[in-house]
């Protein structure tokens, strides 16, 4: 996880000077790097954020449906080209399957190279609302250091190891990581890690043969780090131990002092069916809202 008070890279010049306004996607490196890498790595202010990743998210959106139409055209062209494969052979209309297979050929690079720059709905459905909350919470001039992974949490260097015996495949996603200082003076810093689980089941229907089946299942890690100033708040006992409290969320709690600053971290494992599932925002506010009642402002300080 990266820590709050590191060396901070200079926003680029596109970004400088403009806080707000929306900047052309083309025009910011690091969204030019996400497009080719599908990762970004940066230290901006939440409204620079904000200034270009919705728009890197909305073109994403129209190539996902650009991706489905191709898809659709690729494999129906296809199927219709193998079916009158025989007869144009036949009636020496062999040029005509050179060209088809020319196009096919085309439509199938299209596919993977759109395939290849396909980014994870992560982005526009959990991370772009989430920057909206942070910049509310931030002062305007504080930067966020944030790391995304969008390739999705499948894919093939994410695969940790393979269970044979029960064809079971576990993928490990730590796909968003981000600090920064909040308007009271906490230092706030998260991971969001999803392990992912595909298992293979072979049956044998009633007509005799084999089917298998994809079943899986995904669990997503929230770890927030919050240190507070000594000044400002004083720690309780964590949400588990105080009478009264429940902790639906079992979540564990690690509290401490050090220095000039306390330190609460919270950790919780949300499991959910299926291997598309989204950060949902409000868990992971309600999981830094966990942190905060972990400490209490001094009677001084308000």
């Amino acid at each position: 996880m990266t820590q709050a008070g590191s060396a901070e890279p200079h926003p680029p010049a596109a970004l400088a000077a403009v806080p707000v306004a929306a900047v052309p996607v083309a025009a910011v490196p690091v969204a030019a790097a996400a497009l080719r890498e599908r990762c970004i790595d940066g230290s901006y202010t939440p409204a620079q954020w904000l200034s270009f990743l919705p728009g890197l998210a909305e073109r994403d959106r129209r190539e996902d449906k650009q991706r489905g139409t191709l898809l659709a055209v690729t494999i129906g062209f296809g199927m219709v080209g193998l079916a009158a494969g025989i007869f144009l052979a036949m009636s020496g209309l062999a040029f005509v399957l050179v060209v088809w297979a020319v196009v096919e050929v085309g439509l199938i690079v299209a596919t993977v190279r759109m395939n290849r720059r396909d980014l994870s709905n992560q982005l526009r459905e959990a991370v772009v609302p989430l920057l909206g909350v942070l910049r509310e919470e931030m002062d305007p001039a504080e930067p966020l250091r944030l790391k995304l992974d969008l390739r999705g949490r499948l894919f093939k260097t994410k695969l940790s190891r393979t269970d044979k015996p029960a064809k079971t495949r576990h993928f490990v996603d730590p796909w968003m990581s981000a600090s920064g200082k909040l308007a009271d003076g906490a230092l706030l810093s998260f991971q969001v890690v999803d392990h992912a689980s595909l298992r293979s089941v072979t049956k044998r229907a009633g007509s005799g043969k084999y089917k298998t089946k994809i079943k899986a299942c995904l669990s997503t890690l929230i770890d927030v780090n919050l240190r507070v100033r000594v000044k400002d708040y004083v720690s309780v006992p964590p949400v588990p131990d105080r009478p009264g409290l429940k902790n639906p969320e079992q979540a564990k709690f690690l509290v401490k002092e050090a220095g000039k600053r306390i330190s609460v971290r919270v950790r919780r494992v949300i499991k959910s069916r299926g291997a598309e599932g989204l950060l949902d925002v409000n868990e992971f506010l309600g999981t830094v809202a966990l942190a905060y009642k972990s400490v209490v402002p001094r009677p001084e300080a308000k």
